[in-house]
């Protein structure tokens, strides 16, 4: 179950990011971190607004939903060199084959 919330988060991030942002190069990333694992979804579009709207669109609501399902964190946030970055911070993905990476920073 987990991994089919990582799935759609991701699809969700990917989808805003070329919809609404008018990206055309979207970096994804899953990593560990001491005991969390953290999916990361970055963008090269037009970024998020400086004052965000009063109502966030159905997108932001549904990763934010996501993730507390399988007990995480989001953060969205302007990306580093422009564009919008998408962090999701949660405990590992028992029995999952996907590979653990260790964070080089």
């Amino acid at each position: 179950e987990q991994t089919l919330h990582l799935y759609r988060i991701a699809q969700e991030a990917i989808t805003n990011g070329i919809k609404h942002g008018k990206a055309t190069r979207i970096r994804i990333t899953l990593r560990t971190q001491a005991e969390a694992m953290i999916l990361k979804i970055e963008d090269n579009g037009r970024g998020i607004p400086a004052e965000p709207r009063r109502r966030q669109g159905i997108g932001l609501s549904v990763i934010r939903y996501r993730a507390s399902e399988i007990g995480g964190t989001v953060a969205i946030e302007p990306g580093v060199g422009g564009g919008t970055a998408v962090t999701v911070r949660f405990i590992g993905v028992p029995n999952s084959d996907i590979p653990a990476t260790e964070d080089p920073s």
